[in-house]
């Protein structure tokens, strides 16, 4: 009974945890607003209209998402990092884009999603997140339209296959194949432990979890914890009624709990 309840308390710590990094998340981070986000005041109405038709029409006609944030405090590195992290959780077409954030300074930060990294040499990045120039009581608006059109620049040099690489089919069998290798690990825990009735494959499932949590974040680690757990606990259970029942049968178990010495 004891493991049982260790085996609980172990998922509703993940859970919890999960839950209160996602709420931190949210509390901590605001909304997006379209491929225009101006938190600062600093763009009139006529500019966010302008600068946001042409970076929706520039995704439409190339797949390239371009987000532009205006904050009222110094761009910072880490700040556009986690924006970025968290909008693409909504906004999946970021991952073939990228983020412009820009300081109260003008200073300007960029967060490349990792399809289009390849494009970008250092010297485009170097280009892409100078100082905006507002010499001469340059409008903003104006000097962010700039911007925008040294990086499209850039980006239509690129062929459209190495704009974008994978196929919708392509990913979808990376994600079944990154699922599958996650289910042999917590597999082959249940026949290491299946004398012992211990759920080792479970343990491992939340061991795996918990790391998924800390590397990717707490919707991947929800994710992990939500399909993986209860497979790695139908596996122990499986393998060690029927490692007993072999045992006492006097027969050697079959290949999928362990049989003929882990296959040797």
């Amino acid at each position: 009974m004891s493991g049982k309840l260790l085996l609980i308390a172990l998922a509703a710590l993940l859970l919890f945890g999960a839950a209160q990094s996602l709420a931190a998340t949210e509390t901590d981070l605001p909304s997006p607003r379209g491929s225009v986000n101006d938190f600062s005041g600093r763009l009139n109405d006529s500019e966010k209209a302008a600068l946001s038709s042409r970076l929706d029409h520039y995704r439409r006609i190339s797949g390239h998402d371009i987000v532009v944030v205006l904050v009222d405090t110094p761009a910072a590195a880490d700040y556009s990092d986690a924006l970025f992290t968290f909008w693409r959780q909504g906004r999946p077409t970021l991952e073939n884009g990228l983020l412009l954030l820009i300081g109260n300074d003008n200073d300007v930060r960029a967060k490349v999603g990792s399809r289009l990294k390849p494009p970008l040499t250092r010297d485009d990045r170097a280009e892409l997140t100078k100082k905006l120039d507002m010499a001469g009581g340059r409008q903003e608006g104006a000097a962010i339209t700039e911007r925008i059109d040294i990086l499209t620049g850039v980006l239509e040099q690129v062929p459209k296959e190495t704009r974008d690489p994978f196929q919708p089919w392509q990913a979808g069998l990376l994600v079944f194949l990154f699922f599958v290798s996650m289910l042999l690990v917590p597999w082959l825990a249940a026949i290491m432990t299946r004398d012992r009735q211990t759920y080792g494959g479970t343990y491992t499932a939340l061991v795996m979890a918990l790391m998924m949590t800390i590397m990717a974040g707490p919707g991947v680690g929800a994710a992990v914890l939500a399909l993986l757990t209860p497979l790695a606990f139908l596996m122990d259970r499986s393998i060690s009624h029927h490692y007993t029942a072999s045992q006492a049968e006097e027969h050697p178990p079959s290949w999928w709990a362990g049989g003929r010495r882990y296959w040797g």
